[in-house]
């Protein structure tokens, strides 16, 4: 098995958009600032910046809410390396909770930086709004 996952490779769209799961593929080269731009897109799912802005430029319909906010949502980030770390400032800045599974952080680690780790993937799955992964695909990984 290849030790990296590039794209959309190793996701199951079909079953994603069958649970009402968007799945984006938002490479690094595409945005300023890698990392930075995925919180934004979390953002724009938040406040339903494309329903609206589909809205406007129709002037016909029903009209669209502005959608929630991110604070106090809860983003739950599956693998703990720097892209992940990028992602914690950001949304702590909207006041979200984060959670995190990763086996090689330590409790103490976390608690440092206000995570609360989870035990496994389904908890993480059940109770997060958002989330992000950061892991490669391994052998370990793929299970």
């Amino acid at each position: 098995m290849a030790g990296r996952a590039v794209g959309l490779d190793n996701i199951d769209i079909e079953t994603a958009t069958r649970h009402g799961v968007l799945v984006m593929n938002t490479p690094r080269r595409q945005y300023s600032g890698g990392h930075r731009a995925h919180p934004r897109l979390m953002l724009a799912l938040c406040r339903n910046i494309v329903p609206g802005e589909r809205f406007v430029k129709r002037e016909s319909g029903p009209g669209v809410s502005s959608g929630g906010s991110a604070e106090r949502k809860i983003l739950g980030v599956i693998g703990w390396g720097g892209s992940a770390r990028g992602w914690l400032t950001r949304c702590q800045a909207f006041r979200m909770k984060v959670m995190a599974y990763d086996p090689y952080i330590s409790e103490e680690a976390a608690e440092r930086i206000h995570v609360r780790l989870v035990g496994g993937l389904e908890e993480l799955l059940r109770e997060a709004e958002f989330v992000t992964v950061h892991t490669a695909l391994t052998e370990e990984t793929a299970a």
